[in-house]
């Protein structure tokens, strides 16, 4: 499933529809654990037509230095990545490594050199990077394909280790975002857009992935590698197969709010007022843990060694400040369409609300809430691989000084901010719901308004009808008689048998409609036409006739 057969004499050709395709030892690491989980070694069916990951990563190592400061170290393609693990192997085998070394490595973006470079030298679990991979969960379009990307067993989820987040980053792109089938070219994400009468908004929810793997080591040294995407630059519109397009685009708002805790304003005491760049993730990781490590990790008097979390501080905060921009954003929605709630409680006139507006606006809220629940979901997923409990649990008084703060400062904190955004995405869903209900109720409304205009307009035309049947009953009669007179110039208007026209012609007006009212004895509810509703009908006449003679 990997390989690609060549002659000897040639290089192998890349395979840019494989995730992985660098010859190696991790590709047949890969290809043997293939058995164990069907569908490893398979590209999701959504990125074989967008643009190649080839040339589009880059990665960074961050190093805690001795004087608890983090080092950066930039490696611009796999070779450069490729010859760092090459010297890290020398110097295992030559026993040169550090006492203690703490170490994070960032990988943007899925460059197969790259991914076969670090699985190389760690030889990590390949669903790592498959999950990160991964954008449809099913292909719908095969039933029997083996994509799929099926959740860990919650026995097995081990937070300390690894675990896979997915979050949403709010972009501004402007009137060229006009397709609600846009995805990033890079990865193959869904750039999820609102739709406002009629219109697609200017702003859309990118999705995005962010992996974390770990590895302990000898005298607290440990690794950690971090998977996130890559900026949007380029989009595939879907409707438009093997076409990107570029589209210029910037944080919603200007971005996500920074969360670092400063005390009161003190010209006396210095503090950084840089903020991050909100470029990518990467580049804001970077930016914290450089500039801000140890206004996030602070733990005074405490001597707990650290550990491969420490990794995941900056990570979940900025993750957390994305789910806000977010809710911020989904606040800005529901004020567009919390318009109708307030029409319904001060409208009095309803000729301006038609059907297809009314469509439009349940269409639009039936959207919010898809996506809400989608975000809901994906909120649930990261309280479960966090191993967070959704409703806060009191604290242990019995849990040693030690680990109350390592707890309450990294994991604690994260915890409180997951749950706040998770009953706030659950409180939005509710008032959409609560707004699809409200149209439901204005839609009944038009509806029956429009029903009983018809009715009245039905009732209408058939007094109409009536009026022109009753004219025509009294013509008809008239018109035959005048056609049967006129055989004789002695009927004719003023001969001496003109008085037979009227002798003749208006009882025959009052037999015509006694006819027609007594033929309409006959017909039921469903105006068909029986003999025995016909003689039920007379039957009942008759015996009202007799009862008012005997009471008389």
């Amino acid at each position: 499933m990997f390989h690609q057969k060549q002659a000897a004499a040639r290089p192998p050709k890349p395979d840019t529809t494989k995730w992985l395709w660098p010859e190696g030892p991790y590709l047949d690491y890969v290809t043997k654990l293939d058995t164990l989980y069907p569908g490893t070694g398979t590209i999701d069916p959504l990125n074989h037509h967008i643009s190649s990951r080839v040339g589009q990563s880059r990665s960074v190592l961050l190093e805690l230095t001795p004087d608890q400061k983090w080092s950066r170290q930039t490696f611009k393609d796999g070779a450069e990545i490729k010859n760092h693990f090459t010297d890290r192997q020398q110097n295992d085998v030559l026993g040169k490594t550090p006492v203690l070394s703490q170490r994070i490595y960032i990988l943007e973006g899925l460059d197969p050199d790259f991914v076969q470079a670090y699985g190389s030298y760690f030889f990590m679990d390949p669903r790592f990077f498959v999950r990160q991979e991964r954008n449809d969960l099913w292909n719908l379009n095969h039933n029997e394909s083996v994509i799929h990307d099926t959740d860990i067993l919650p026995s097995r989820i081990d937070p300390e280790r690894y675990f896979r987040i997915k979050y949403r980053e709010v972009r501004h792109f402007g009137p060229q975002l006009r397709d609600w089938r846009t995805v990033c070219a890079a990865t193959g994400r869904h750039v999820a857009a609102i739709g406002f009468q009629w219109n697609l908004d200017n702003n859309a929810a990118v999705a995005r992935k962010f992996s974390f793997w770990s590895r302990m080591g000898r005298d607290d040294s440990w690794d950690v590698v971090i998977l996130c995407d890559p900026p949007v630059h380029q989009v595939h519109i879907l409707s438009r197969p093997m076409v990107t397009d570029i589209f210029q685009n910037e944080p919603f708002q200007g971005g996500y709010p920074d969360f670092i805790k400063r005390e009161d304003a003190n010209p006396k005491t210095p503090q950084s007022l840089d903020a991050p760049p909100r470029t990518s993730l990467l580049d804001d990781i970077c930016f914290y843990y450089e500039n801000h490590y140890q206004s996030l990790i602070n733990q005074p008097g405490s001597q707990a060694p650290l550990t491969p979390k420490v990794a995941t501080v900056v990570p979940l905060k900025i993750i957390c400040a994305h789910y806000l921009k977010l809710i911020d954003y989904f606040e800005v929605i529901l004020t567009k369409l919390a318009k109708v709630e307030w029409q319904l409680s001060r409208q009095s006139d309803w000729e301006e609300y038609t059907g297809p507006a009314i469509e439009e606006q349940w269409s639009s809220l039936q959207l919010s809430s898809r996506r809400l629940s989608e975000f809901i979901n994906d909120v649930e997923c990261i309280l479960r691989d966090l191993r967070i409990p959704i409703q806060a649990s009191p604290p242990d008084l019995g849990t040693s000084t030690t680990t109350s703060l390592c707890r309450s400062d990294w994991q604690q904190s994260c915890d409180e901010d997951f749950r706040y955004i998770y009953h706030r995405l659950q409180s939005m869903k509710s008032k959409v719901d609560q707004l699809i209900t409200s149209t439901m109720g204005l839609s009944n409304i038009v509806g029956s308004r429009q029903a009983l205009s018809e009715a009245r307009r039905s009732v209408k035309e058939a007094k109409s009808t009536k009026t022109l049947t009753v004219v025509g009953l009294v013509f008809i009669p008239l018109a035959y008689t005048c056609a049967l007179f006129s055989m004789s110039d002695q009927f004719r208007p003023g001969a001496h048998l003109f008085w037979v026209y009227f002798a003749v012609s208006v009882p025959l007006v009052f037999v015509v409609f006694a006819g027609t009212f007594v033929i309409q004895l006959g017909y039921d509810e469903d105006a068909a036409w029986s003999f025995e509703k016909f003689k039920r009908a007379c039957l009942q006449g008759l015996g009202k006739g007799k009862g008012k003679g005997r009471s008389g």
